[in-house]
């Protein structure tokens, strides 16, 4: 009776242990080159992560964390990042007023705007473009020869800032001066949504699990979600969250950027909200991007740093233990093989 009574006890330790393992207790954080600000990050089609970082160099890192800077001869430093189509990297040259486009090599081809629009942020269209936000009240498409189109927004101010394709075949993006969701065709049609919360501040989007299009507002606090026919609703985050980057994981769920509370984020479609916080204070967390390991990579602009969390609980992926629990785990393994062999 005493055996069987141990036995159980040490099979409910080992379960205790394996169900206390979550994604804070899988942070690992990597250093990057000085002057190396992670901005921007996307998987590239070799399995890397590759990062645009304020300097004329773009990086790579991969998931055993071996970083390389590949300089870029032009000296444009890249803004923001994105896997094409065809089979290249593109990127968004802000101070430059160019589209960039990079193989895997490092090598690079630009194409200027037709004015200093300064191009923003970028994702790949419907129709197998590149589309991307700039800072002059226009919206551009690149196509994968090179060929440009700018489409006016019709607000003034308006100051675009994330762009995504939805599964409606259009483009939404926000509008972070003006409060507004917009959504474009891939002809040029724009329709704008009103916010429901003023100075809100509209930034980063992308398509959810739903189907909706999921936002974060970084002066509002909260995290916003539209349906194709323009119904908007919102979820209050903590005072001063200040949310950023947004993604869909591998899990189904939405993951976000914190910079006011330092954490990285996870919001279900039922609007629930855990939080994970980094392990390095104040790290002004980035650009966010779902690895090829299930596992949450981000960047840390304010300490030269690239961070992972993960793997991620629902994705086929091994688990991690801390040392202590791994300790209690041989302890517990042990204990059960002892109490085996006295049967």
């Amino acid at each position: 009776m005493i055996l069987r009574i141990f036995r159980r006890a040490g099979c409910g330790i080992l379960l205790a242990l394996l169900a206390s393992i979550s994604p804070a207790q899988q942070f690992q954080e990597f250093p990057l080159p000085a002057e190396a600000y992670p901005i921007d990050l996307t998987v590239g089609a070799d399995g890397a992560i590759w990062f645009t970082n304020g300097t004329p160099t773009l990086g790579r890192i991969t998931v055993s964390g071996s970083v390389h800077l590949f300089p870029i001869p032009t000296l444009n430093p890249a803004q923001a990042i994105v896997a094409g189509p065809d089979g290249n990297l593109w990127a968004t040259q802000l101070t430059s007023s160019r589209i960039g486009r990079f193989d895997y090599s490092g090598g690079l081809t630009e194409f200027p705007l037709p004015a200093p629009d300064q191009p923003h942020e970028i994702d790949v269209g419907p129709d197998g473009a590149l589309w991307f936000t700039t800072l002059r009240d226009t919206v551009g498409r690149i196509s994968t020869a090179g060929q440009i189109a700018i489409f006016a927004l019709p607000t003034f101010g308006a100051h675009p800032y994330g762009i995504a394709r939805g599964a409606d075949g259009a483009l939404w993006f926000t509008e972070d001066d003006q409060n507004k969701i917009g959504r474009i065709t891939v002809t040029g049609e724009v329709t704008e949504y009103v916010l429901p919360n003023s100075n809100s501040a509209p930034e980063f989007i992308v398509m959810g699990p739903d189907g909706a299009m999921w936002f974060t507002e970084h002066d509002g606090n909260r995290i916003g979600r539209i349906t194709y026919a323009g119904s908007i609703t919102e979820f209050v985050l903590t005072s001063n969250s200040r949310p950023g980057s947004i993604i869909l994981g591998g899990d189904k769920n939405l993951w976000f950027g914190e910079q006011g509370t330092n954490s990285i984020s996870r919001i279900t479609a039922s609007g629930v909200v855990t939080r994970f916080f980094v392990p390095t204070s104040s790290a002004g967390i980035s650009g966010l991007t779902w690895g090829p390991d299930n596992a949450i990579w981000f960047g840390e602009v304010l300490t030269l740093k690239i961070g992972r969390l993960g793997p991620i609980a629902g994705t086929p992926a091994v688990p991690m233990l801390t040392p202590l629990a791994g300790a209690l785990l041989v302890i517990s393994l042990a204990a059960a093989g002892f109490l085996f062999l006295r049967r």
